[in-house]
């Protein structure tokens, strides 16, 4: 949605009398966050930190915002993954992701990745686009070719599942959601086939 059809939700949220609202994106987020605070409503962005730096100086003063001013490091996710990865020691891996969205979640998990992949020569190929053109380009590399591996930082699996499936890729996939904390480095002390910490699949 628009951010002015963002901004009217919220003003219309606040009218009916919430006591918070949690908001997707950090689009618009000024606008919207000056309306939350003259409502005295408390509000945060559900999938992450500010990202941008205007927008976090304006955060420093505001009295109802639950949520990060700064940017966490999500490149020891992917580093995690890729560990995961080279211990079970598969030799191609397919690494997709959004170059819109969530950035900057994405392409620190995608850093974290390469270098790991880099250091032991894991042979992979990588896919960055927009996320309208993010599906038909992995279909068509899983269509070509053949991977031990996916591995993707932020969840696809709506589009994944059904390629993983028909590529005969269950079994040898890693598809992840996006990274929250530390915890998360707990899980990969066996092997896991399949992994998301994306609530919505």
């Amino acid at each position: 949605s628009s951010v002015e059809e963002l901004i009217d939700v919220v003003e219309s949220l606040c009218s009916k009398g919430v006591d918070g609202i949690a908001v997707a994106a950090d689009d618009g987020f000024q606008s919207w966050a000056q309306i939350c605070e003259d409502n005295g409503v408390y509000y945060s962005i559900m999938l992450g930190a500010l990202s941008d730096e205007d927008d976090r100086d304006f955060a420093k003063n505001l009295n109802y915002y639950m949520g990060s001013l700064g940017n966490y490091d999500y490149t020891f996710v992917g580093e995690d993954y890729a560990d995961f990865i080279i211990d079970q020691q598969y030799e191609k891996v397919l690494i997709t992701g959004p170059s819109q969205g969530l950035l900057d979640q994405a392409d620190q998990m995608i850093a974290g990745a390469l270098r790991k992949f880099d250091e032991a020569g894991t042979k992979y190929e990588l896919i960055q686009t927009a996320w309208g053109d993010l599906f038909p380009s992995v279909a068509a590399a899983l269509a070509a070719d053949q991977y031990d591996a996916i591995f993707c930082p932020v969840s696809i699996m709506e589009f994944g599942l059904p390629q993983i499936f028909a590529n005969n890729l269950v079994g040898k996939t890693v598809v992840m959601g996006h990274g929250t904390d530390e915890s998360m480095g707990d899980v990969f002390g066996s092997v896991i086939p399949m992994f998301s910490d994306n609530l919505t699949t």
